[in-house]
């Protein structure tokens, strides 16, 4: 484990604490222009590119008013407390040996903290207007990496295809290929064409080393995903990490469709604390917390 980083998330807690007031006047005093700046730029929606430092030292170039840069900028972390107990088990966790793939990788705080961590990482990202901020970033900081970094402006699904892409520019890591306009808001949305290839693909047939971390956030296509990685996961056996979202996104069914693949597998869920520990849980519980509205970060391990 990297004693610094964890040192570091740790003085971020505050950021993640349920009360909104407690959690926003600690993000005022800790950097109140920062705060006041994002408040602003959110309201009158101004699509300022800014440059800002995560916790872990890497300079990210972000789009001010999304919802997914916010966090980066004013805390130096992702927004969500699923977010803070998921990087405090990659801090402890991560280290040279490991190959990281950041699958929907947004503007990649997950593919930086794996590189910083000096893992060879891997990372795709298939909205075009976010994967410019993720290679501006990278060549920004790419003298602190000690590994190697690949970026891939491409999606990840069951097979090579073209597919539209819908999401809205206040919250770009809620795109998603199976919802449609209306889900994600008429008047807001945009629809892009990606490209979409497969993990097996990408490692069998283009000769990548295969991953020993795999981390997935997909908005509901987890399954496909995992689906068109199946050699992959039978053949190297990567530990999973996964979103699984609230059932009223209305995408419960593949969340299922993912659960049951990964128990077809043999792989053991285990949710993460605070701490970044691990317990195990049960395929049956990850789905019940899913329907009383508890999405969450899972990790899928198969038990050698």
């Amino acid at each position: 484990m990297n004693k610094n980083y964890s040192i570091e998330l740790d003085k971020l807690k505050l950021n993640f604490n349920k009360n909104k007031i407690i959690k926003n006047l600690w993000r005022f005093f800790k950097s109140p222009f920062k705060f006041t700046f994002a408040l602003i730029t959110k309201f009158f929606k101004l699509k300022k590119e800014v440059r800002s430092k995560s916790f872990y030292d890497v300079d990210f170039f972000l789009c001010m008013y999304d919802y997914d840069a916010f966090g980066i900028y004013v805390s130096g972390i992702l927004n969500g407390y699923n977010e803070f107990k998921l990087t405090k088990f990659l801090v402890k966790n991560l280290n040279e040996n490991q190959i990281f793939y950041d699958i929907g990788a947004s503007y990649g705080f997950y593919t930086f903290l794996s590189a910083i961590l000096n893992c060879e990482t891997h990372s795709f990202e298939p909205n075009h207007y976010i994967f410019k901020f993720l290679k501006k970033t990278y060549e920004y900081n790419q003298n602190k990496f000690l590994n190697k970094i690949y970026l891939n402006n491409v999606g990840l699904g069951n097979k090579e295809e073209k597919k539209i892409l819908y999401f809205n520019p206040d919250h770009s890591g809620g795109g998603s290929i199976l919802k449609t306009k209306e889900d994600i808001d008429i008047e807001k949305s945009l629809n892009i064409e990606i490209f979409i290839t497969t993990l097996d693909k990408y490692v069998f047939d283009l000769k990548n080393k295969p991953p020993s971390f795999i981390k997935i956030d997909a908005e509901g296509y987890e399954f496909f995903i995992l689906k068109g990685g199946e050699l992959v996961l039978k053949n190297y056996k990567p530990s999973v990490i996964m979103e699984v979202l609230p059932a009223n996104y209305g995408l419960i069914d593949h969340t299922k469709n993912s659960l049951n693949f990964l128990k077809s597998l043999n792989y053991t869920p285990y949710c993460i604390n605070e701490n970044g520990e691990l317990s195990e849980i049960s395929f049956s519980e990850i789905i019940q917390k899913a329907e009383i509205g508890l999405g969450d970060n899972y990790l899928f391990m198969l038990n050698h």
